[in-house]
């Protein structure tokens, strides 16, 4: 009897040994739960006509891999020069960019002052993920920036 009572334990032990062990290995698959997210800000130099200005776009947060947004414009105002992960001058620019330090990615658009008045530029986020690839969710989208007064 002793035998089949030790077989039985033996069994049980490793029942529950095999049972932390997996609950250890999906721990370390998961990782811990992130909390990142994500902000982003836009601000304007000074613009003037016919001169250069650049618009700033930047990606915040703790954890941040890499985002994909997009910058709209008035081309009637502005003309795009570079900065951005787009060519052409159409009033859309592509801004895909991975973060090098985890926690920021940035933008320095240039343009062409064309004309005076005031242009809106508007930033949308398509998608955002931390340093691991998990989504995170997307700053709401930015509200026009009016960089007003462009002499």
């Amino acid at each position: 009897m002793d035998t089949m009572k030790m077989k039985r334990r033996r069994g049980i032990y490793l029942a529950l040994l095999t049972a932390a062990l997996l609950i250890f290995t999906q721990a370390a698959w998961c990782g811990p739960a992130s909390a990142a997210s994500v902000q982003v800000d836009v601000a304007a130099s000074e613009m003037t006509i016919d001169e250069e200005a650049t618009i700033n776009v930047t990606y915040a947060g703790e954890n941040l891999g890499r985002v994909s947004g997009t910058l709209d414009y008035d081309t009637e105002v502005l003309s795009y020069l570079g900065g951005g992960s787009s060519e052409g001058d159409t009033g859309h620019i592509q801004l895909k960019e991975a973060s090098s330090d985890g926690s920021s990615v940035s933008f320095q658009l240039r343009f062409r002052v064309l004309k005076a008045g005031s242009s809106a530029v508007k930033v949308t986020t398509q998608e955002a993920f931390d340093m691991d690839e998990a989504s995170i969710t997307p700053p709401e989208d930015l509200q026009p920036l009016n960089p007003e007064n462009l002499r």
